[in-house]
């Protein structure tokens, strides 16, 4: 079973890990099973260490100033 929370949930949950609370307490106050609460809070883990890339000068350039890339490439 997987758990969707939510929107009051995911505020609780927000509430519930401010205050420090342990896991088997946020899972009985959001009514789920502690297993699926820890495979859910899993789930998020995975994109935690995502950083976004910094994009390199040219990209930034033709991302901002497009009229000065497009005509660099018509000269």
């Amino acid at each position: 079973m997987r758990f969707t929370p939510t929107p009051a949930q995911v505020e609780l949950l927000a509430e519930l890990q401010t205050a420090k609370m342990p896991r088997a307490v946020i899972a009985a106050r959001l009514g789920v099973d502690e297993a699926i609460f820890k495979a859910w809070m899993a789930r998020l883990g995975a994109g935690r260490r995502y950083v976004e890339p910094v994009p390199s000068h040219a990209d930034f350039l033709r991302k901002y100033f497009p009229e000065i890339h497009h005509r660099e490439q018509a000269d």
